[in-house]
């Protein structure tokens, strides 16, 4: 696959097929055939209209998932409509915009990561870098930048088109990558000229706390908080840690080998870790890649995280629903993104728990009635999670 292909890339678990998962969760777990059917159009049908292929991507055929269990997880057509409950779309832009979202924070006083320089066609910002064609941009990868550095798309998602850039080798005229790899001037301009129209970062690799190196090596692992925003007050809801290994540039789940952690949401002490998903789900006691033993282990500087990420979120009342990433520098912590109610298969996963306990569906009825959508959340029929 060329560099332009690998930044392409979309994102995929790489899940088995229905009928190669069935057969699994038959074989190892001892559900028979005709039970998963049955569990499954339960659920199909059920509040968290959950697809049959999210059935498995759970576990939820395993035993410690009783019928009233299995109802409080969200499948992803639900979730897209929650986001909508939670968070007014006129105010999304503001968070899906990096260079927007990020001129806010720092504005505001946050620490946010060091933008070296923007890669968008036609574009001139006084106070930023720009780069404004391709040749600008080359001219910048080969001597108007020191690595290393990190390049995302300012409008992408989990990590797609991420890049890592160690730095430049002028007798060589190529770009030293992460973990060993190589690419030429041209083969980068090539693969980020598709992004040219929304920009493409380049910013400071952050340098993390060297706990966090110690266990994950150079790239950037970041909690993801869930938070809660009523009534002008912010409630952390749900906090877990997403960890690369092996070679992979990011810390997203759907990096083959990156694990997901519980958190304790007070003191930021990992409880519980997994890594894989469906029949392949397991909960690992050790990194995959460095051996680092996890549980136990606390992200440094979390009560600042916690701090730092209560008082952001009221930077962006119109979104009631905020997955904030958090990464750990050696000074402290530093905001990396905020996400519009976030993917809500990372907190399922990391705890094991659907999303639809009696907290949050109290949050989404409130959120309902503030926003004057009583009749939509009627119409979603979420009570019946709480039935059980």
């Amino acid at each position: 696959m060329t560099l332009t292909e690998t930044l392409a890339h979309t994102p995929n678990l790489g899940q088995p097929s229905i009928m190669e998962s069935m057969r699994a969760a038959a074989r190892d777990f001892g559900k028979p055939p005709v039970e998963q059917v049955r569990e499954l159009a339960r659920l199909c049908f059920g509040p968290g209209k959950l697809k049959p292929e999210e059935y498995f991507y759970y576990g939820l055929f395993g035993d410690r998932y009783d019928t009233g269990l299995q109802r409080r997880f969200v499948g992803k057509s639900l979730e897209v409509k929650l986001h909508h409950l939670t968070c007014d779309t006129q105010a999304w832009l503001i968070a899906h915009d990096k260079v927007v979202c990020y001129g806010l924070l720092e504005s505001l006083g946050y620490p946010v990561p060091k933008t070296r320089a923007i890669y968008r066609r036609g574009a001139s910002f006084p106070g930023l870098r720009t780069l404004g064609d391709e040749a600008a941009l080359a001219q910048a990868l080969r001597g108007g930048m020191t690595g290393p550095l990190f390049g995302k798309p300012a409008r992408g998602i989990r990590s797609a088109a991420a890049l890592s850039i160690e730095g430049y080798d002028a007798d060589r005229d190529i770009l030293r990558l992460g973990f060993g790899q190589t690419a030429t001037v041209e083969e980068i301009v090539e693969a980020v000229e598709r992004y040219a129209e929304d920009g493409y970062l380049l910013q400071d690799r952050i340098q993390q706390h060297p706990e966090v190196t110690k266990i994950c090596g150079p790239a950037t692992a970041t909690a993801r908080i869930v938070v809660l925003l009523q009534g002008g007050e912010a409630e952390i809801y749900r906090t877990l840690w997403k960890i690369p290994a092996g070679d992979n540039v990011a810390d997203n789940f759907w990096r083959d080998g990156n694990c997901l952690a519980l958190l304790d949401p007070e003191t930021g002490v990992i409880q519980r870790a997994v890594q894989g998903i469906g029949p392949a789900l397991r909960e690992v006691d050790a990194h995959p890649t460095s051996g680092e033993h996890l549980i136990g282990f606390g992200l440094p500087h979390w009560p600042a995280a916690r701090e730092l990420v209560l008082s952001a979120a009221h930077a962006f009342p119109d979104l009631r629903l905020q997955a904030w990433d958090v990464a750990f520098g050696e000074d402290g912590p530093i905001l990396v993104e905020v996400n519009v109610g976030g993917d809500f298969n990372l907190p399922q996963l990391a705890t094991g728990a659907g999303m639809l306990d009696d907290r949050f569906l109290g949050f989404l009825r409130d959120c309902a009635v503030e926003r004057g959508m009583e009749k939509d959340f009627r119409r979603l029929k979420l009570s019946q999670a709480a039935a059980g």
